[in-house]
């Protein structure tokens, strides 16, 4: 018998940086990149900004999705912000979905 796992998920942003929107999709793809690889720390630099993306492995809940949280401090040419990703993933086993 054969079974397929199919990942999937949803990755959420607050974000108080004056960054284009292309560059913040840049940065959460590095953090979906590091919760599939369960790496802690990376370093992101653009061509505007440079920064740290961390996570402690925990997570968080909002509204009915619990994920793991990832913090980002980051400088800008326009100055210093944070930004926050929760990174929830949904997995298909056989007999339904787990609950991250």
């Amino acid at each position: 018998m054969v079974y397929m796992i199919t990942r999937h998920g949803w990755c959420f942003l607050t974000c108080s940086v004056p960054i284009g929107i292309d560059d913040k999709e840049w940065i959460a793809c590095q953090a979906v990149d590091m919760y599939r690889k369960g790496e802690s720390r990376r370093r992101v630099v653009g061509e505007s900004y440079e920064g740290i993306i961390r996570t402690e492995g925990k997570y968080q809940t909002l509204d009915a999705l619990t994920g793991q949280r990832f913090d980002v401090d980051i400088e800008t040419i326009r100055g210093r912000g944070k930004m926050a990703f929760l990174i929830s993933e949904q997995t298909k086993l056989p007999g339904g979905y787990s609950r991250n």
